[in-house]
């Protein structure tokens, strides 16, 4: 009669196909994650903003801006005086 050999503690058969799985789960996901952060085009590429403003105060370039831009900055009166 020939015994088999089964290794104890963490090297047993049922540790290493479970640790594979976590492993193959964990590489999935995160090439799922890097593929799905691929360079595209963004908003701010698209975007075409005009602006023709001289001797005119940061505040109402940056109103022209939001107005054309849909972009909205937030700025304390302080900052800008």
């Amino acid at each position: 009669m020939k015994k088999n050999y089964e290794p104890q503690g963490f090297w047993s058969s049922n540790a290493l196909k479970k640790s594979g799985r976590i492993m193959r789960f964990t590489i999935f996901l995160l090439l799922v994650f890097a593929l799905n952060t691929v360079a595209s085009e963004s908003y701010s590429q698209k975007a075409n903003i005009s602006l023709n403003l001289k001797n005119t105060t940061i505040e109402k370039a940056l109103d022209e801006i939001e107005k054309q831009s849909g972009l909205v900055f937030l700025y304390s009166q302080e900052v800008l005086n």
